[in-house]
């Protein structure tokens, strides 16, 4: 399984840190360097992500999104069975390397796994793995893209559906209602945030922001919660 880690050309400790973690472990391994922009691309579409979220995204945040894409689209034209993608702030745990060699085995199984979740969901065991990890799912999914295994045709749909860019990445795979790619989390995890590392993707401050977009930002997630409930329901007959 290839395996290829996000990290903006010029951040050499994160870069001498990840290395490192990696030595000695008979991986097949590269940095891909993170896309910068320093204006909206063509992909983003700011009249909808003002109108309903009445803030645009942040230029870190559209350059995460265009440097996952990217590998989606060099993924989805492979023949591998699946692809390990990284972000350069984790930091790997044991039993990173034979749950990356059992995921790729049973790679039939899932379209996305997230290795570890952001935030703490609920969620049902689907399948196990040899190891005994458990691959979970998550009606409400918990978030994140610090790293996952991603199979080809998984790759190229993400790729489709977020030709056209409104929301930070990982609230686009996290929507799987509406792409239909299965989507578990691997646990026990097998990487973490490592400690001391704060992310590269400049963060939106706190701000006031006008009634209106606000109430529209709250019907849209209103419909969002009525979209995933109504998949659930339907494909695992339950409403988590």
């Amino acid at each position: 399984m290839q395996i290829a880690v996000i990290s903006l050309a010029g951040q050499l400790e994160r870069r001498r840190q990840i290395a490192a973690q990696f030595a000695g472990r008979g991986l097949d391994w590269r940095f891909f360097d993170g896309i910068r922009v320093s204006q909206f691309p063509p992909e983003y579409d700011a009249g909808y992500r003002r109108r309903w979220f009445g803030f645009d995204l942040g230029l870190g945040e559209l350059g995460c999104f265009l440097s996952h894409r990217a590998l989606w689209r060099e993924c989805g034209s492979s023949s591998d069975r699946g692809w390990c993608i990284l972000e350069d702030d984790i930091q790997l745990l044991p039993g990173f390397a034979q749950a990356l060699g059992e995921l790729e085995q049973r790679s039939g199984d899932w379209d996305v796994v997230r290795l570890m979740g952001h935030m703490p969901r609920r969620g049902w065991a689907q399948h196990r793995l040899p190891g005994g990890w458990a691959l979970q799912m998550h009606p409400r999914q918990p978030g994140g893209t610090h790293g996952y295994v991603i199979t080809p045709a998984a790759a190229r749909r993400m790729w489709a559906y977020t030709r056209r860019i409104y929301e930070p990445v990982d609230n686009a795979l996290d929507t799987y209602w509406r792409h239909r790619l299965n989507i578990f989390c691997l646990a026990p995890p097998v990487i973490a945030l490592a400690p001391g590392l704060t992310s590269t993707i400049a963060q939106r401050g706190a701000r006031r922001r006008p009634r209106w977009p606000g109430l529209k930002r709250d019907l849209r997630k209103g419909f969002s919660l009525f979209e995933r409930l109504l998949f659930n329901q339907r494909h695992y007959g339950r409403w988590r």
